[in-house]
């Protein structure tokens, strides 16, 4: 149980619903319809706080499980603005063989997803064993139409719905850090923007960026080629110091210079954890109160302001 969820000033309240719905109640965004649930709450969100905005949706050939629907929302004027800060929405399968995270990186495992076909055909063999040792041939001595009948609809209709959940993959549970964090954050930085800035900042939160990162090729095709820059959250909510990787100068101790292999994500690289050479691993924390998620995301969101103030010169 979280604490310190049910008090509080305007703004800390506001941190505190977005919380409990991004971080708890729609934690989970793994299948179409949690995503889509996402998509609804947010764009919702969004415009009650004055923005413009916008889904795309684009179908592509899955990973051998046919047709596959993204979604990228989209917030602020896309077209005229300068600067856009992005993230991804979508939470990742769960991890079976290594914990080790890294941020800029889907961390897809190839291995998590054949655990989970392994796992569908045992359950296929469960359920083959229980009809053909106890339900055939009590359905033959006492007909379709009896109780040995509805279990073996029951049988297959819970063997069906087991697969077909873990078509691709099974759920992560517990998605504060990655990367409900990041949603949280990008909020409450859109929630105190200027009039003025607003006009000049644009925001979008794509889809599958913990697998194939489709959302950032359909992000690149959505955006207008003169787009200036572009600004990455990525884990935020991590345990550690905040790590900023940029190619524009401000004055800042978290501040380091651009990484080559990433600079496909943006000009500038938000997120915490531990500096390995050219990679940042990703610490995760479970939160215990309310509170301390609230200090961690108030330093990103002083971050994201510094950046600002120094690339709109105000």
């Amino acid at each position: 149980m979280i604490k310190g969820l049910k008090s509080g000033g305007f703004m800390e309240q506001k941190s505190k619903d977005w919380f409990l719905s991004y971080g708890i109640l729609l934690g989970k965004r793994f299948t179409e319809k949690q995503k889509l649930k996402f998509i609804t709450r947010a764009k919702k969100e969004l415009e009650n706080m004055g923005y413009q905005t916008e889904v795309s949706q684009t179908t592509l050939s899955g990973r051998g499980f046919g047709k596959k629907t993204y979604y990228n929302l989209y917030a602020g004027d896309t077209i005229h603005s300068d600067i856009l800060i992005y993230t991804y929405y979508d939470t990742p399968m769960k991890r079976f063989f290594s914990n080790t995270l890294f941020a800029f990186q889907s961390n897809y495992d190839k291995k998590n997803m054949i655990f989970s076909f392994l796992l569908g055909m045992m359950i296929i063999f469960i359920s083959v064993f229980v009809f053909v040792n106890f339900i055939h041939a009590n359905i033959v001595k006492n007909g379709i139409f009896s109780i040995w009948g509805l279990a073996f609809v029951l049988l297959l209709l819970a063997a069906f719905g087991c697969i077909n959940g873990l078509k691709y993959g099974i759920a992560n549970t517990n998605n504060i850090v990655r990367n409900s964090s990041s949603i949280i954050a990008m909020l409450s930085l859109i929630d105190q923007l200027e009039e003025a800035k607003k006009q000049r900042i644009c925001f979008a939160f794509i889809d599958e960026g913990t697998s194939s990162e489709i959302g950032i090729k359909i992000l690149e095709k959505y955006l207008p080629k003169n787009k200036k820059i572009k600004i990455y959250l990525d884990c935020v909510g991590a345990k550690g110091e905040i790590n900023v990787l940029s190619d524009i100068k401000y004055p800042s101790p978290h501040r380091r210079d651009m990484i080559k292999k990433y600079s496909r994500y943006g000009s500038i690289l938000l997120t915490r954890g531990v500096f390995m050479g050219e990679e940042i691993q990703i610490e995760p924390v479970k939160y215990d109160s309310f509170e301390a998620f609230e200090q961690q995301n108030n330093e990103i969101v002083g971050e994201l302001n510094k950046i600002l103030k120094q690339i709109l010169k105000t």
